[in-house]
């Protein structure tokens, strides 16, 4: 019996090891850049003028401490000139301003901010939107930054309408432990 076992050891701890790794495969969570495409779509187009509207777009990284709070605070809010919201993140983040001559645009995996929102720990960004008319409560989408949740050689794809901010690509679900 002994030597049966002995005999088999080595196919048992082979499997062993491997069972683990496979256990272990998992993405480990982290920040990495990608390219972010941000479109306007063609519910933006004035039907009497032809004219796209004008649409604000700011992307800002921030960490998971700083979560809640941007979870909660409103895109009118950040917008606001009184509150001073916006100008408190010049640092971190992103604008693209978007209309009729500009109806996309691309923050790009080597821009500068990414280098910012890494030293800030960055693992969420939030795209906040304004244009008058466009609905308060779709105004702001939460993109989360975890290189597992995407797939690195493609562009996260973002599209603004009327009816708001949302993802033409969206991201994988959520790993659970």
């Amino acid at each position: 019996m002994r030597r049966n076992l002995l005999k088999h050891l080595p196919t048992l701890l082979a499997s062993v090891a491997l069972a683990t790794l496979a256990a272990g495969c998992g993405c480990t969570p982290r920040a990495d850049p990608f390219n972010i495409n941000i479109r306007l779509d063609k519910s933006l187009v004035d039907a009497s003028t032809g004219m796209v509207k004008t649409v604000e777009v700011d992307i800002v990284g921030f960490n998971d401490t700083e979560k809640m709070t941007w979870d909660a605070r409103k895109a009118s809010e950040y917008w606001n000139p009184a509150t001073q919201h916006r100008k408190g993140e010049d640092a971190y983040r992103y604008g693209i301003p978007l209309g009729h001559q500009h109806q996309q645009d691309t923050l790009k995996k080597d821009d500068p901010i990414w280098k910012k929102w890494k030293e800030r720990g960055a693992m969420y960004a939030y795209v906040l939107i304004y244009s008058p008319g466009l609905p308060e409560d779709r105004d702001k989408l939460l993109i989360p930054l975890d290189h597992c949740r995407w797939d690195s050689s493609d562009p996260v794809k973002i599209v603004v309408g009327a009816n708001g901010v949302y993802f033409e690509t969206p991201p994988k679900p959520e790993e659970k432990d």
